[in-house]
């Protein structure tokens, strides 16, 4: 069986992957929580963190980060404001499920061991942020 090596991702690729990435800073998603899903986070991490080191290389992938990241973010405010104001519904479900289904990878790609008080520390700090859904902005509480 003959390894293969890795090959560092194309252009293409890098920008394919920071578009979706600069989705989640217009929908209610974590962007970094899709860096980590499109395993890019330690490479962003690292390319900032070595900039001058291999110039040319991390220019580029930056250039392909910022420009998918950029062109995302102003397909996704005309695609959000679509979807919201013709399917409320339907867009809110998208999003929680988009949400719920990435924990698994998530989960995964941790390497802790869980104990039932992070389990219980994960289901307390859920139910504060779905309760903030309560509150109205701007009124009294």
């Amino acid at each position: 069986m003959k390894l293969v090596k890795k090959k560092e991702d194309s252009f293409l690729s890098d920008f394919v992957k920071s578009f979706i990435i600069g989705l989640g800073i217009i929908f209610p998603v974590s962007a970094s929580f899709l860096a980590v899903l499109l395993n890019m986070y330690d490479r962003i991490l690292k390319t900032i963190n070595n900039f001058f080191k291999d110039f040319k290389k991390n220019f580029k992938f930056l250039l392909a980060l910022g420009s998918g990241i950029v062109l995302s973010c102003l397909v996704g405010c005309i695609l959000m404001k679509f979807t919201l104001d013709m399917y409320p519904v339907a867009t809110y479900l998208l999003f929680c499920g988009l949400v719920l289904g990435g924990i698994p990878t998530l989960w995964k790609s941790t390497k802790k061991k869980y104990t039932t008080g992070n389990f219980l520390l994960m289901i307390v700090g859920c139910a504060l942020l779905a309760s903030l859904s309560f509150f109205k902005a701007g009124g009294n509480v």
